[in-house]
């Protein structure tokens, strides 16, 4: 993830990318993806 967002990319793709962490890590990791993506897409399964 963090090379995606260091590429400043017009869209950043993240598949399944939070799908194990804890609800504290995730928010953290969250807010600092949308803060740096220009477009962000989150594909995420119930």
């Amino acid at each position: 993830m963090t090379r995606a967002l260091l590429q400043k990319s017009e869209l950043v793709v993240l598949d399944e990318s939070f799908a194990a962490l804890d609800p504290e890590t995730l928010e953290k990791c969250l807010r600092c993806a949308v803060k740096r993506a220009r477009t962000l897409l989150v594909i995420a399964h119930p």
